[in-house]
């Protein structure tokens, strides 16, 4: 099959540029990082990890997706072309918007003169962000009939509960869960964020694949279904971490890591509330 190349204009076009805009600062964050000096006491900590996976996975997906759009393979892609940028995205933005804000905190915390390749670093992170929450602007604005499910709200608030999980994945990490002892209410919550991630997940992925009409089970009963069960679920475990900042016990040192996973388990307790009266209005209209 001969490969069509787009046309030079194509790049030109505001989305194009945006992209070529996160290449570019994604690219440059990255390497800043990797070239500081003195950053072996960064390596070690969890924040570090998340930032560079963020900034290098945002980095190679975006590429592959601008390639694909410019040697017109998305016919050949077995995924929904209307929604896997605008998912990619908006994700993006949110965990390089997450990675702005941890990665000069980690910093800081371990560094005691503080290198001018890290500023510069956080600088161009932020930059990332501004260009991928762009992106999620521009294709938000295009005609409907260009848009996927994926680019309305109840999309995007799935990709919020995604991203709500993993930040909550990384603050809980093993230095909270040796230090904490934690118990079997702890664990509870663990699987609670996992059982709601993974539902968000396969939704997302099914969004993706186009598989809605595969279901034996109509698909808007089975988003009322998780919805339903994730805001119970988020529920009882929003009830602990509160009883946790109540009582921190041996755990003073990890309170700000108990806050963060206290305000996002209560952010995300609300965008599947909202999700979920989506879900039901969608039910109510079709019934």
């Amino acid at each position: 099959m001969p490969v069509i190349l787009g046309e030079i204009n194509m790049l030109t076009t505001p989305q194009a540029l945006v992209r070529i805009l996160e290449l570019l600062f994604g690219c440059t964050t990255f390497s800043l990082v990797s070239l500081a000096r003195n950053n072996e006491t960064i390596i070690k900590s969890n924040t570090y990890t998340f930032c560079m996976f963020t900034w290098c996975f945002f980095f190679i997906l975006t590429a592959l997706i601008f390639l694909v759009e410019f040697v017109q393979f998305q016919s050949l892609v077995p995924v929904s072309w209307k929604n896997l940028p605008i998912t990619m995205a908006l994700l993006g933005a949110l965990m390089t918007l997450m990675a702005s804000i941890g990665f000069p905190y980690c910093a800081i915390k371990h560094e005691a003169s503080i290198d001018p390749r890290l500023v510069a670093a956080s600088i161009f992170s932020c930059l990332t962000f501004l260009a991928y929450a762009a992106e999620v602007c521009i294709t938000k604005v295009r005609n409907v009939e260009q848009r996927g499910y994926m680019a309305t709200t109840p999309g995007f608030l799935k990709v919020f509960e995604v991203f709500g999980a993993c930040v909550v994945f990384v603050t809980l990490d093993s230095d909270v869960v040796d230090t904490c002892k934690a118990g079997p209410l702890f664990w509870w919550c663990v699987a609670v964020y996992c059982s709601c991630f993974l539902m968000s997940l396969c939704t997302i992925g099914v969004m993706l694949g186009e598989c809605t009409g595969r279901c034996p089970v109509p698909f808007d009963r089975i988003l009322a279904g998780f919805g339903s069960l994730c805001v119970l679920m988020y529920i009882t475990a929003l009830g602990y971490w509160v009883w946790a900042l109540v009582h921190p016990d041996r755990c003073k040192q990890h309170t700000w890591k108990f806050i963060t996973a206290t305000v996002m388990t209560c952010l995300n307790l609300l965008a599947y509330t909202v999700d979920l009266a989506f879900s039901i209005k969608l039910l109510y209209y079709r019934a």
